[in-house]
């Protein structure tokens, strides 16, 4: 380049050509942003251009960003001009090196942020000097080439997210290093640092940790518990250990409150700790792995429990012997002794202790075994700790009721319980025709209404999802909710020979038998919806209404769509590579396409619901299936009161198959919904329509 790190860093604003790749891509001469070409793929070209820093054959670029349809060859050649033309200088040697094989991009005299991150990062990150990592730092506006993503390329897209990866790797080293280097002489400043980085890795302990120590000594101590309650709840969800915020968390309790003293976390380790006075609810954690059990007895000691905490079944008897405890929360998978034996040794159900399984155990038996033993509620790992909260009180709550206790008085230490009726679920199982093992969930009381599986559900993560927990509430008022999980899916069987059609409306045929339903309201949602048509048309005495959302009569594969079929296809190759890796990038391929107006908790707890729901291989199936569904020929068969929604802006099914969907069925009503998200969250306008127009057209219904 010419130009050493620091000299570039301090300098780059006043190079002759910047190219910014960490953000969106800006190109600019003297410090001026230049117009940039409107084409996607050209600007994606430049960006792999300057990147990969070598020639790269015109084979792999034409594979690389463009389909055969679309002469890549020509549209190379296209893009070219256009980047000559932008990048070239005026006066001076060419920068776009097209030969007759390759094609290349010339970085002498130019300044890159991209450049400056990876020279500074290949050596240690102790010889660089304060300013020139404190200018990289202020320098990146963004993650690698923020927005310019190209789901229909997936080569391309592979590569961008690898790219990503690493320069959030890059600059996450840099800002820990500044983190180190201002926490004792300028904690203001490593504050400011700090932040950044957690924002750039929240599912690090690490950057969490140095946050909540910088803030404890800057004496802003409702903010370091608040990030301490929010990276503790983050690492369990994803299953990863707390390491150093579990300690930093530890010291801050230790810290007493300018406004209340702190109460401490009793438990075998560390020794000398108090349960807290006055009555509050006795909580005793069992499990294997120690941190697990110190993050949950933290969380719960902070709202209100007496905590100790055991490793194994003899710890805990020596710990009931020392005083009872009003609930164990018990680990099923321990060396020795399992969690199972445990239970039966203390005699659960007679006049043992009220048990609570928490578990990693998620096969189907292990929870019927610990239900049958006896146990108040079997919750599996990775779990939310507000969630655990919230069975915690639930259950000793009924235990409170069976007491003969008044159930609108609280507990002198839980000012959180609500004094309203806990909306519950319960799960069944029943077996389809050709024997393959389907879950089921009923929920509140009234005319019933039964929703069909629609891609990736799971019964238990559902109910307290961000995304999906609004939907189970509303439409449990007042009615009673049967959902259940699709097979390949959730709660249901994953080893299945049949995803098709005609098996998702077996499946359907069962739950309706084993939910002892006669005739019932249907709402489909996406997928289900062509289910729910199948049954209405096999099945019209059932069916008393049909609300459709969101839904389609023909497959992704079957509406001759060039542009949606690439997408789609691309989508597929996404997820046969990298929906089973832990890096959930490929992931939020899906998720921006569902939910694009959704929160970073929304579009994480649906990032965890793909990953938790189906198999790599199951999903990859779905899709396909999904792609081959053509009930067009069954519209007019359906008899019965429909009500048709859909959201002019559905990334996922175009407005036009909701159109096509009241169309074919005979006086269909057609309801359009302002919105973009496939899956309506609770803050937007489209869910209150959809609740009133839905809830109008089922009461009416229900009255008549």
């Amino acid at each position: 380049m010419g130009m050493g790190v620091e000299s570039a860093a301090n300098c780059a604003g006043a190079a002759m050509l910047t190219i910014r790749m960490l953000g969106a891509l800006a190109v600019l001469r003297d410090g001026v942003e230049q117009p940039l070409p409107p084409s996607k793929k050209t600007r994606a070209l430049l960006g792999y251009l300057v990147a990969t820093g070598r020639p790269q054959r015109r084979e792999r670029l034409c594979t690389l960003l463009w389909d055969v349809p679309d002469d890549p060859r020509g549209a190379l050649r296209w893009s070219l001009s256009k980047l000559r033309g932008l990048v070239d200088e005026p006066n001076g040697p060419a920068r776009i090196l097209a030969e007759r094989d390759t094609v290349g991009y010339a970085p002498e005299g130019a300044q890159s942020d991209l450049f400056v991150l990876r020279q500074v990062c290949a050596q240690p990150l102790a010889r660089a000097a304060t300013g020139t990592l404190t200018n990289i730092a202020a320098s990146i506006g963004g993650e690698f080439l923020a927005g310019l993503d190209l789901p229909a390329q997936p080569d391309f897209q592979a590569w961008c997210l690898a790219e990503r990866e690493d320069t959030r790797r890059q600059h996450a080293a840099v800002l820990e290093e500044l983190v180190n280097r201002f926490s004792a002489a300028a904690p203001e400043e490593a504050v400011g640092h700090a932040r950044r980085w957690v924002e750039l890795d929240g599912f690090e302990a690490k950057s969490r940790a140095a946050l909540v120590g910088l803030l404890v000594r800057l004496g802003r101590r409702a903010e370091a518990e608040q990030h301490c309650e929010t990276g503790l709840r983050l690492l369990q969800e994803g299953g990863m250990p707390p390491g150093p915020l579990m300690a930093a968390a530890r010291e801050l309790r230790r810290r007493p409150s300018p406004a209340a003293p702190v109460q401490a976390v009793a438990g075998p380790a560390p020794t000398g700790t108090a349960a807290p006075a006055g009555g509050a609810r006795r909580l005793i954690i069992v499990d294997d792995e120690p941190e697990i059990g110190w993050m949950v007895a933290e969380y719960l000691g902070r709202h209100g429990f007496a905590v100790r905490t055991a490793t194994n079944g003899r710890a805990l008897r020596q710990l009931l012997a020392e005083e009872p405890a009003d609930l164990v929360i018990l680990d099923v998978n321990m060396p020795g002794e399992d969690g199972f034996a445990v239970a039966r040794s203390l005699g659960v159900g007679a006049d043992g202790p009220r048990i609570l399984f928490l578990t990693a155990a998620i096969d189907v038996v292990d929870r019927v075994v610990g239900l049958e033993l006896g146990a108040e509620d079997y919750i599996t790992k990775p779990f939310d700790l507000r969630e655990l909260r919230a069975r915690v009180r639930n259950v000793l709550r009924r235990v409170e009721e069976a007491a003969g206790e008044s159930k609108s008085s609280p507990a002198p230490h839980e000012p959180e319980v609500e004094p309203t009726p806990v909306l519950r679920q319960e799960i069944r199982f029943c077996l389809a025709a050709d024997r393959v093992r389907i879950a089921y969930a009923t929920s509140g009381e009234g005319p019933p209404l039964l929703k069909p599986s629609n891609w990736l559900t799971h019964l238990e993560f559902d109910w307290e999802s961000p995304v999906w927990r609004h939907w189970m509430r509303e439409l449990s008022r007042g009615r009673r909710l049967i959902r259940y999980d699709a097979r390949g899916n959730g709660l249901s069987d994953w080893q299945v020979e049949d995803l098709s059609l005609t098996a998702s409306r077996r499946d359907m045929e069962a739950v309706v038998e084993a939910a002892g339903l006669e005739r019932f309201a249907v709402l489909g949602i996406s997928q289900g919806c062509a289910t729910a048509i199948a049954y209405a048309a096999e099945h019209p005495g059932r069916v008393s209404h049909l609300v459709l959302y969101g839904g389609y009569a023909r497959g992704w594969a079957q509406r001759d769509n060039p542009a949606e079929l690439a997408t789609r296809q691309a989508l597929v190759t996404l997820m046969r590579h990298g929906w089973g890796a832990d890096n959930p990038a490929f992931r939020q391929s899906f998720t921006s396409l569902f939910i694009p107006d959704g929160t970073q908790e929304q579009a994480r707890w649906f990032n965890e619901l793909q990953r938790m729901t189906t198999s790599p291989e199951n999903a990859v199936r779905l899709q396909e299936v999904f792609g081959s569904v053509q009930v067009e020929a069954l519209l007019p068969q359906v008899r019965v009161p429909t009500l048709v929604l859909h959201c002019t802006g559905d990334e996922v099914v175009p407005f036009e198959e909701g159109c096509r969907l009241a169309m074919g069925i005979r006086n269909a009503r057609f309801v359009p919904l302002e919105g973009r998200n496939h899956i309506l969250l609770e803050d937007e306008p489209a869910w209150t329509r959809f609740l009133a127009e839905m809830h109008a057209f089922l009461d009416g219904a229900d009255g008549a």
